[in-house]
């Protein structure tokens, strides 16, 4: 069993930016990547139930269907 000062040594830990300037040009990067993606640029189509299970690998499953009117 480990002793506690040798689990201490195996905790995560967080590193501090050395620059500001650093730090605020990556969280400029970061808010980019979160911005949302153009609606008008988008399409969508219904898909098969299949993609619902990570088993199914057949790039069938993302394919477009009909839907049946009732």
């Amino acid at each position: 069993m480990r002793s506690r000062r040798q689990i201490r040594k195996l905790q995560p830990w967080v590193s501090c930016p050395l620059n500001r300037q650093d730090d605020e040009r990556e969280q400029t990067l970061l808010n980019e990547l979160l911005r949302p993606y153009p609606a008008e640029e988008m399409v969508g189509h219904a898909v098969s139930v299949l993609v619902n299970s990570p088993g199914n690998k057949e790039t069938e499953v993302i394919e477009g269907i009909q839907l049946n009117s009732a």
